[in-house]
């Protein structure tokens, strides 16, 4: 094996541990804070209220019954009836 195929895998090879030790650097920390955060309780004061908001809403308005109108036969739109004049 030559000198510079030496060196490149100690490169690789440092590398590697680099990327490694990155890596369970951020999984050990990410799962510290997540543990973390699940043992925490929440600390209510004695007195406080119940934690729940009641909105009350008005009725929304309803649509109002129509009485239906006809259209009488007689009536014809005379635009449409009469043919174009040029």
């Amino acid at each position: 094996m030559s000198k510079a195929s030496q060196n490149y895998q100690d490169i690789l090879f440092t590398d590697l541990i680099l990327w490694a030790g990155a890596f369970a650097t951020v999984i050990v920390a990410y799962g510290s804070i997540t543990a973390w955060t699940m043992q925490e309780t929440p600390t209510l004061p004695a007195d406080a209220p119940p934690p729940v908001i009641m909105i009350e809403l008005s009725p929304l308005p309803e649509a109002t019954n129509t009485e239906e109108t006809e259209v009488s036969v007689d009536q014809q739109d005379t635009q449409a009836s009469t043919p174009a004049q040029e």
